[in-house]
């Protein structure tokens, strides 16, 4: 199954941004490359997300939204090639020298050559094998740097899952192989999403459906974009402009009665977000409305706790639909409560909450990030450093 790729991620969701506003105004590719790029950003594959998103600036060069996510995916970049020299296992240190990146070990030796380009994820698989790229040809290494996967694929995914990496070809298309090399699933696929609970969907002349782990066809490709993953049993799909859920039988168990758009609407704890004519709501499995469908946008729920936005502004509602954190910010940053604080922003300044809502860090910054390792990069006025969550200056931003 797949490993869960942030636990406090709570950003699942598209709101009524361009992404939304391309769909009103059938402009489907804009619309499609925004969502890809969305759940790439929420993997923390920023390389791939920007990608995406200068693929729609490209369709439609007015995209000002297109733009500010492009800005992010860079800022994000930057962040974790500084964070390259804390990362690693006990033995092996990823750095960048003249942008390249390579390893060394504990004594500062070079362990594998600084000949590549980016790697996908932050941890090795537990075959101890390692995705990276070199000349925007993917392949896997050892932690000897030997090639165990020849750098042949112009696309791959962040991580083994099941036994097999997604990888793609030019003029083929995506399938997976396994740690071999051997093809598992036919490079054939024009998009292939992540396994979940042993389903996968997949993208066949412009249509979806769902595949297993052998590769089987299971649900036939007859829906549009997007085709959500499986989660708890349900799938959310799309039907004549119209979004849905889906068992793994195919079979209809929510009707298609909701908005259409490149958002998410997957169950967490037993609750699903949809949108009715432009306003967001929850429902439970057996389709009853359980929060009303008055938010402009809306999250996940995770520890009973889900973002919401009313009116403009951002806060946290509980599973009863009752206010837990006044709706009252400007923005939230996206990873919530990780580490237990959240980074929010009010009269244009930035500071942090707990799940209180009480303001812990006092709202002085004019750009904050969330915790990490007990650690925020924030700015004030020219000056970028960390922060501890007590709010005291740790050390400069690289």
């Amino acid at each position: 199954m797949m490993n869960k790729i942030a636990p406090l991620l709570c950003c699942v969701v598209t709101t009524l941004g361009a992404s939304r506003l391309y769909a009103q105004q059938k402009n489907p590719d804009i619309a499609k490359n925004i969502a890809l790029g969305d759940r790439l950003f929420a993997k923390k594959q920023y390389g791939k997300a920007k990608e995406k998103y200068t693929i729609a600036l490209k369709i439609d060069e007015s995209c000002t939204e297109c733009e500010v996510k492009i800005k992010k995916c860079d800022a994000a970049l930057k962040s974790e090639d500084h964070k390259l020299a804390d990362a690693g296992d006990e033995t092996l240190i990823p750095q960048r020298r003249n942008e390249k990146l390579g390893f060394v070990n504990k004594q500062g030796k070079t362990v594998i050559p600084f000949i590549y380009d980016n790697y996908e994820h932050r941890d090795w698989t537990p075959d101890g094998l390692f995705i990276t790229s070199i000349n925007d040809k993917y392949g896997v290494i050892d932690k000897k740097g030997n090639v165990v996967i020849p750098f042949e694929y112009d696309r791959a995914g962040y991580r083994f899952d099941e036994g097999m990496l997604l990888v793609a070809k030019k003029g083929m298309g995506y399938g997976f192989i396994n740690v071999k090399n051997e093809v598992v699933i036919p490079l054939q696929y024009q998009e292939i999403d992540e396994f979940s609970e042993g389903v996968v969907s997949v993208e066949s002349n412009g249509k979806f459906g769902y595949m297993n782990l052998s590769g089987k066809i299971i649900i036939p490709c007859t829906y549009d974009f997007p085709a959500e993953q499986f989660r708890e049993g349900l799938a959310c799909v799309v039907r004549d402009g119209k979004k849905g859920f889906i068992n793994k039988q195919g079979e209809t168990v929510i009707p298609f009665i909701y908005d259409s758009g490149p958002f998410s609407c997957r169950f967490d704890e037993g609750i699903a977000i949809v949108a009715k004519n432009e306003k967001w709501g929850y429902i439970n499995k057996q389709g009853e409305t359980v929060i009303p469908f008055i938010y402009d946008g809306a999250w996940g729920f995770d520890d009973n706790m889900a973002l919401v936005i009313k009116d403009g502004k951002r806060g946290f509602i509980n599973k009863k639909g009752e206010t837990v954190i006044p709706i009252t910010y400007e923005n939230i940053d996206i990873y919530c409560f990780n580490d237990g604080l959240a980074a929010v922003e009010k009269d244009g300044k930035w500071g942090f909450i707990n799940k209180q809502g009480k303001t812990v860090i006092p709202f002085m910054y004019s750009e904050a990030e969330h915790f990490e390792n007990g650690l925020s990069h924030v700015t004030k006025g020219k000056k970028e450093f960390y922060i501890n969550k007590q709010g005291a200056y740790v050390k400069a931003y690289y």
